[in-house]
């Protein structure tokens, strides 16, 4: 197991993968398996699962600060496609081209772009 912190999309921070792991846990304890579903979403369980993560973080072992940015940020790495969610979740994106974990590239308006996305690495 890498020792590397996780980065987190949105909020640009850095997680140690201990501290991610153990966010997990405790997410998936709360939350009912459907709402962890990144398929089966509604509103309703989006809500549910942002009120858990908020109230993880709360958590004063963590010494982190449930801030919207990263909430969302935890949200994405947890249920969502981490780094590559913000892309996902932006109209204006297309096609997103992974080449590299430190090469992505999207399409917006039928143009590629080289963005500042970074994936683990093949190592990590």
């Amino acid at each position: 197991m890498s020792t590397e912190p996780i980065p987190l999309p949105v909020a640009r921070l850095q997680v140690p993968p201990a501290t991610m792991g153990r966010i997990r846990q405790l997410i998936v304890a709360r939350v009912p398996a459907d709402v962890l579903n990144p398929f089966g979403r509604t509103a309703e369980g989006e809500q549910t699962l942002r009120d858990a993560i908020t109230a993880v973080l709360d958590d004063p072992d963590l010494d982190l600060s449930p801030t919207p940015a990263l909430v969302a940020a935890v949200e994405a790495a947890v249920v969502g496609l981490g780094p590559l969610q913000p892309l996902v979740a932006d109209p204006e994106v297309s096609d997103i081209l992974v080449n590299a974990p430190d090469t992505v590239f999207v399409e917006r308006r039928g143009r590629l772009e080289s963005t500042d996305v970074r994936l683990g690495s093949a190592a990590s």
